[in-house]
Parts: C-alpha cells; structure tokens; sequence
C-alpha cells in the first residue's frame, strides 16, 4: 500500500510543477510583451518541460517503437498543425500576410525551431525540439541499457558533448543544449536509481550551476565584468546552460518538495495538467506580437485576467477540435480498412 502512495504522490508531484512551468512561461511572455527585464529570468519553465520529460521516458521502457512514435505525432504534433493552420489563416485574411511555401510547409510539420516561422506563434519552437527528442529516445535507451551507473555516466558524458559538438562544428543547425537539457533528465530517472548516484548527481549539478549560472547573469545583465576571451566568445552557451541547470535544479527542490509534503492533486491542478500543452500553444497569440491584448484596456491587471481567460478557453477550444478532428479520421480510416479487407 505504501508503494502504492507513494507512486500516486510522485504522479502528482509532477502534475504541480507542470502546471508550474506553464505559469512561468505565460508569465515570461507577459514580462516579455511589457519589456520588463525580469522576463529573461523567469524563462525558465520551458527547460523545466524538457527535464521533466526526459525525467518521464527515463522510467518507461519503449517496446513498440512504431506505436510510440504514432502517439506522440497525435498529442504534440497534431495539435501543433491546427493551430498553424488557424495562425496562418488568421494572418493572411486579418493582417494580410504571405509566406512562402517552403516556410509554410516547413512550418506545418513541425520545423519551426530550426528555421524561420510565424512570428505569432514563434515560441512554439519548443515543438521541434522535444519532437526531436522523442525521436531520439529508442537510442537513448540503447545508450542508457547498462546497469553499471560509471558506465552509464561515461555515455551520458560522451552523448551530451558529442551533441554540442555538432553545434559547434556547424553541423545540424540546432541549439544542442536544449536536447542536453532533456537528455540531463532521462539520465538521472534512468540511472540515478540509489541514493550515492543521486547524490552524485545533485552534487554535481549544484557544482556546475555555481560555475555557469554567475557568467549568465554577466553576459545577460552586460555586467562591467572582464571575462576571459574563451568564455565571451561562447556567451551564449554559458546563458543556455545556466538556464538548463536551473530548470533542473528548480525541478529536483520541487520534486524533493511535492514528494515530502504528499502532496495531492485538486480539480484546479487536475483541470490545468489536462489542457497545459493546449493552453501553452496559443497563450503567446494573445500575449506578444499583432493580437496581443496586453494594451486592451487602460487597466493592466484587467489586461493580464483577459489574456489567461482567452488563453484558457483557446486551449479547451483547440483540445475539443483536435480529439473532433482525431476521432473523425481513425473512423474514416477504420472504414477504408475494413472494406479493403473484404475486397482482399
């Protein structure tokens, strides 16, 4: 029974800091669209979903690769691809935009993280990249399969710098730290099993967030601050990893937190896990850019309840016609199946 509990709370524990990390993105966005320089540090909850996520498919063993893979075009892809066809829709006969077709159709099928996209729907960049990872996942288990945590550190160690290598060497035109930042994830709910590698694990994370974060903070702030040429010329990498390991650590002190407290999920949280990645795909639509309502009215804070109702009801909305839509085309192909079967 005990096991059984404690199952239930670490589920919950991760319903909380999803629902966490969606406030913190929706909240980045509204700093962001007022210019307040406080956005940049609160843009943390989306290297929390990388983690996390990487956290999740470290504790399940994929077996039907085929089937995988399927599930996750249906719930992260396919939902993407309606709200493209709305955005795009609502730009050409609204704010009388065109695109090529080779950014429209790059962008339909999920690219947008690694070329130019619809600026209303820019952060939806997020879809490329954890789409990119799921792919990747079936190696990552093949590289992860020994029981032997130093073995399994070495290949973790080796994978991660192998991946900003390519970056570096201009190789795949993609920022390698956020596939690290989901590959940091699956490593440490994969082999990180016993309390020493934990501690390994947490130690070391601390080490390097108090190495990387304060040269973030430099290159962000633009600090008066001499550094040394080496590490100016890759200022970038020290802004995007600081951000990975304080997603990491927020998420681990909030797991640690969550799981101590038992703590339950209630119908808010419940309601908000449920549509959290339909909600985070339009939240921006209102937040940034032509359809923004943050200059609705005079009064801000009216603004901001606004932009989460509409953000709310936008994602129920795109959730309702996705599983319409879904359902629609699993019976037309259930039909097509059938009768070719009696024909064959």
């Amino acid at each position: 029974m005990k096991n059984i509990m404690d199952k239930s709370s670490r589920i919950d524990s991760i319903s909380y800091i999803r629902v966490i990390s969606l406030f913190l993105i929706i909240s980045c966005h509204i700093l962001q669209g007022l210019g307040n320089k406080w956005a940049f540090w609160i843009n943390v909850g989306v290297q929390i979903f990388f983690f996390m996520s990487g956290f999740l498919y470290g504790k399940k063993q994929i077996e039907d690769i085929k089937h995988f893979y399927k599930t996750r075009i249906k719930k992260i892809l396919f939902p993407f691809m309606i709200l493209y066809l709305i955005v795009l829709f609502l730009e050409y006969n609204v704010l009388k935009h065109n695109y090529s077709f080779a950014m429209i159709s790059s962008g339909f099928l999920g690219f947008c993280g690694f070329k130019r996209c619809i600026r209303t729907i820019s952060h939806t960049w997020f879809v490329s990249y954890i789409m990119l990872c799921y792919i990747m996942v079936p190696i990552f288990q093949k590289v992860f399969s020994e029981k032997n945590f130093k073995n399994n550190l070495c290949n973790f160690i080796v994978l991660v710098i192998f991946i900003q290598l390519l970056q570096e060497f201009f190789v795949i035109n993609i920022k390698s730290s956020w596939i690290n930042n989901f590959i940091i994830g699956y490593f440490y709910s994969k082999c990180c099993d016993d309390k020493k590698s934990k501690k390994i694990f947490i130690i070391n994370s601390i080490i390097l967030f108090i190495l990387i974060f304060p040269f973030a903070i430099i290159f962000q702030e633009k600090l008066d601050i001499t550094t040394p040429n080496i590490i100016n010329s890759h200022s970038n990498l020290f802004m995007q990893y600081g951000h990975v390991l304080l997603g990491t650590l927020i998420f681990w002190i909030l797991y640690y937190l969550f799981n101590k407290m038992k703590i339950k999920k209630f119908f808010v949280i419940d309601f908000f896990d449920k549509y959290s990645y339909y909600i985070y795909l339009t939240h921006q639509i209102f937040i940034l850019f032509s359809f923004s309502l943050l200059s609705f009215s005079k009064y801000l804070l009216l603004n901001i309840i606004i932009i989460f109702i509409c953000s709310i009801v936008s994602g129920i909305l795109l959730k309702i016609v996705c599983d319409f839509i879904l359902h629609f085309l699993e019976k037309i192909y259930r039909l097509c199946f059938n009768k070719f079967s009696k024909i064959f």
